[in-house]
C-alpha cells in the first residue's frame, strides 16, 4: 500500500536553518511537498530562538554560517536534550 506524498509528514515539524535564502527556500518547498510543517531560520541565533519556542522532529542544518555556526546549534541541541534528529545539509566552504 502506498502513502500519498503529502501525507508522509503529517503532524511532523521540521526546522530548516541556512543563511542562504535560495537554499532555505528550496528545502522548504521540497520538504513541504511531503506534508511536513516547516519553519525556517536564517542564522544560528534565529535557530536557537525558534528551538526555544517550539519543538521539532527534524532539524535540517547548514554548518557554515556567520555568527553562530551549525556546530554551535548542534551543541545547543545536545546540551538541552531536544528530542529531534539533526541532518547536516551543508556545502564545502
Amino acid at each position: 500500500m502506498s502513502v500519498a506524498r503529502a501525507e508522509i509528514g503529517i503532524g511532523k515539524r521540521v526546522l530548516i536553518v541556512d543563511d542562504e535564502r535560495g537554499q532555505r527556500d528550496s528545502l522548504r518547498e521540497m520538504v513541504s511537498l511531503y506534508g511536513y510543517d516547516v519553519e525556517t531560520a536564517s542564522s544560528g541565533c534565529e535557530a536557537l530562538d525558534t528551538l526555544g519556542k517550539a519543538s521539532f522532529d527534524l532539524l535540517l542544518l547548514d554548518l557554515n554560517m556567520p555568527g553562530l555556526s551549525g556546530l554551535d546549534v548542534i551543541d545547543f541541541v545536545a546540551r538541552n536534550d531536544f528530542n529531534c534528529k539533526v541532518v547536516v545539509v551543508s556545502s564545502c566552504p
